[in-house]
């Protein structure tokens, strides 16, 4: 399995152990609120595509399949919903194994459609995993989430969880994979 940083992994799992249990964010407002107003947390993740070779629509390197295996293992103990990826053969290639652990259905979007696809997130329940390209940091910043940086061409190690309720992106954090 990739080695997380521990830390981190073990706030993902909180977190999503509240989501699974059905608790709900916004416990201060549960005095005004009944429980049945509220909505209830959802995921999205996003990863970058793994390592690729050189070239137009490039393939993944032996890396790159080995981080794609990896992110299989790892998403499969969470509960994901949906899964996203581009068209482009290293996303699809990135994913493959993913939906194979999951038994999902990978869904297209383009990539060069971020705010649309962002709207159209919003929309949708359930945790969703997006596989996209060093410019998802766009549909972080599409979906109201925080991008604290752009991601470098050789930066194949960044995973980033949105908590949303509702439409509305309560946290967004930066995991670092190995």
């Amino acid at each position: 399995m990739t080695k997380w940083t521990k830390p981190i992994l073990g706030l993902a799992l909180v977190c999503l152990g509240l989501n699974s249990s059905g608790i709900y964010a916004g416990t201060d407002q549960a005095a005004t609120h009944a429980l049945g107003d509220m909505q209830p947390l959802r995921f999205i993740y996003l990863v970058r595509h793994a390592e690729k070779q050189a070239g137009k629509n490039p393939e993944l390197t032996a890396q790159g399949h080995r981080r794609a295996n990896n992110y299989a293992e790892f998403f499969s103990k969470l509960p994901i919903d949906t899964l996203y990826a581009s068209h482009f053969t290293r996303n699809q290639q990135t994913v493959a194994p993913i939906a194979t652990q999951l038994k999902l259905k990978v869904m297209a979007f383009d990539p060069h459609q971020q705010k649309k696809f962002a709207e159209q997130l919003k929309t949708e329940t359930g945790n969703t995993l997006i596989v996209a390209h060093n410019n998802l940091t766009e549909i972080i910043a599409a979906l109201g989430g925080e991008v604290d940086s752009k991601i470098d061409h050789e930066d194949y190690r960044r995973v980033y969880q949105l908590i949303l309720q509702g439409d509305k992106v309560l946290n967004t954090l930066r995991y670092q994979a190995y």
